[in-house]
C-alpha cells in the first residue's frame, strides 16, 4: 500500500504543471504562404500550429516560453529541430486585425514577417 505523502508526491510530479507554455487556440491550425497553397495536398510552406509545437514541412518546432504582448501578439522562444540543425529561435507571432484570417510571423529565422493565409478546416 503507498502512503499518503508518497501518493501526493507521485500525483504532483506527474501533474501537468500550469507553467507549461502554450499557443492559444486561436492560432492553432494549418497555416500557408496563401489560399491556393493551402489547397495544395503535399506544400512545402505550409506549417500547423497546435498547442505546443509549430510544425512545418521539414522542421518541428516545441515552445519553451510565450509572452502577450501590446495588441495579442506573442513573443515566443521555441527549440527548433530540423535537418540543419537544432537550435533555439525567438519569434514574434500575430494575426490579422480582420478577424485572424492571416498569421505574421517574424523572428530570428525571418527577419522580415511572412504572412500565412488560415487553411479551411
Amino acid at each position: 500500500m503507498i502512503s499518503a505523502p508518497f501518493a501526493a508526491l507521485l500525483i504532483t510530479a506527474f501533474a501537468p504543471s500550469v507553467d507549461t507554455p502554450t499557443f492559444p487556440a486561436d492560432f492553432h491550425g494549418r497555416w500557408d504562404l496563401s489560399a491556393e497553397a493551402c489547397n495544395r495536398d503535399e506544400s512545402g510552406t505550409a506549417l500547423t500550429i497546435n498547442a505546443r509545437q509549430i510544425i512545418g514541412y521539414e522542421d518541428t518546432s516545441t515552445l519553451k516560453s510565450a509572452h502577450v504582448l501590446d495588441g495579442g501578439s506573442l513573443h515566443v522562444f521555441v527549440d527548433n529541430e530540423s535537418a540543419d540543425g537544432d537550435r533555439e529561435i525567438q519569434m514574434v507571432i500575430w494575426r490579422s486585425s480582420d478577424g485572424g484570417e492571416w498569421l505574421n510571423i517574424e523572428g530570428d529565422s525571418r527577419p522580415r514577417a511572412v504572412r500565412y493565409a488560415r487553411c479551411g478546416a
